[in-house]
């Protein structure tokens, strides 16, 4: 045993030293006799680096693919050798084949977007267009990933991930509202991807933080909620004061963790440079994300979100308004406009552990055009007053800008429901608009 880790340990040092020929053929030998003692993680972990030598050697695809499905059975057999909840931690911070590929590709952007400021402005302009070319691929890529994500999830098959070719980054960029932007957010086992498309405007930034931090700080919020108000009735205590120094400690840990999330989620370098005309946002959500109240975020100039944009969220690739992505099942709900305004409505996980998909998503991926729910326990009185007010606004808005003005009058206490202290983000902000945003038909 202490032979065959030192072999493996040597193939190692021979990938990292670039020595890529004798890699493969330590890593093989090494790999052949993992196999036959059936130490799966370690064979894994072998597979892996094999496969990464392969695209580093740039060698044909089809031996690539054909190692990386390999290296995809080890991990899934690993993960279905252990009970469901087991398997789902187990697999929480494992790289797959796809996620590595992803991640290698934004590294590559990266370098390529850093390199920008340090060249003459002619060679800039081609160097601009082809990072826009390689992010545009990679932006769709990622939203079929996305799609092709949520098919495994419900099948439980292990369906491929085809290329497919992009559309031109100048039609795609073209055809965006210009008056919107949409940010996708893609959380890696040690990264978070936020992609930023608008009218004309690609980007997108990196932040190193790994899948279970970021987890642990997106659902603290949802646990500050609770902390605030845990009863289900809450128009029997609405009128009940908090002491001054549980008042002091909620808000001094929710701006600071406001703060903390802004980074997280790079707002302030993605939103900083949007042209002034744009007045919504449209986010599509991954792992943890999608249960995360966008509407209750500061912004450095100490303004909520939904105080300067608009809000929806989107599951469907691309950034369509009515977008559709059937799920794969035999009957397709197709629904117009629906509200779920029962509590937890649109934290309702369907699939919880490795793949986080709630009834919202769901619904949407069905066929329904858009959906209002709710992500925590809702005042009933406050519901009714919510939903009058964002209906009446709909007569004359768009979906999205019309919860806008019904959060904003709860912020600014104007309800009238009985209710105090509405401007306490937890009371409007819990709302989330999904899919179709456009004018409603009445």
């Amino acid at each position: 045993m202490i032979k065959l880790r030192q072999c493996a340990l040597r193939g190692l040092l021979d990938y990292y030293t670039e020595n890529y020929r004798q890699d493969e053929t330590v890593l093989a030998e090494a790999q052949s006799r993992l196999q036959k003692l059936k130490l799966l993680p370690e064979q894994w972990q072998t597979q892996r680096f094999r496969n990464w030598r392969l695209a580093r050697l740039g060698l044909p695809e089809y031996e690539q693919e054909r190692l990386a499905e390999e290296t995809r059975q080890l991990l899934a057999t690993m993960a279905n050798s252990l009970e469901p909840s087991d398997g789902a931690i187990f697999m929480l911070n494992k790289w797959t084949q796809d996620e590595e590929e992803i991640a290698r590709a934004f590294n590559n952007l990266a370098r390529l977007k850093e390199s920008l400021q340090w060249l003459p402005w002619r060679r800039r302009l081609l160097r601009r267009w082809s990072l826009l070319s390689q992010l545009n691929a990679w932006v769709q890529h990622v939203n079929h990933y996305k799609d092709v994500i949520f098919e495994r999830s419900l099948s439980g098959q292990e369906l491929g991930l085809e290329k497919r070719p992009p559309s031109p980054w100048w039609w795609r960029l073209l055809k965006h509202p210009r008056r919107r932007a949409t940010l996708s957010f893609l959380v890696l086992p040690d990264r978070l991807l936020v992609m930023r498309t608008g009218w004309l405007s690609l980007d997108f930034e990196i932040s190193p933080v790994t899948r279970n931090q970021a987890r642990a700080m997106i659902t603290r919020w949802p646990e500050l909620v609770r902390d605030f108000r845990s009863a289900r009735n809450l128009s029997s205590v609405n009128n009940q004061v908090d002491p001054p120094s549980a008042r002091l400690d909620h808000r001094v840990e929710r701006e600071s963790l406001s703060q903390r999330l802004n980074e997280l989620l790079q707002f302030p370098r993605l939103l900083a440079d949007l042209p002034e005309g744009v007045t919504g946002l449209t986010m599509v959500p991954d792992d943890s994300l999608h249960v995360f109240p966008f509407a209750a975020i500061k912004l450095p100039d100490d303004r909520y979100l939904i105080e300067r944009y608009s809000l929806s969220l989107a599951f469907a690739s691309g950034n369509r308004r009515g977008a559709k992505n059937r799920m794969p099942s035999r009957e397709a709900l197709v629904v117009g406009a629906s509200e779920l305004s029962s509590c937890w409505s649109a934290n309702h996980f369907i699939l919880p552990g490795r793949w986080i998909i709630g009834l919202a998503e769901t619904l949407c991926r069905a066929g329904a055009h858009s959906l209002l729910g709710c992500l925590w326990l809702v005042d009933d009185d406050l519901t009714v007053a919510f939903l009058k007010r964002f209906y009446k606004y709909c007569e004359t808005s768009a979906r999205d800008k019309a919860l806008r003005r019904a959060q904003l009058d709860c912020l600014r206490g104007e309800l009238d429901c009985g209710v105090g202290r509405q401007s306490n983000p937890y009371f409007g902000a819990g709302y989330n608009l999904y899919g179709d945003y456009s004018r409603l038909k009445l």
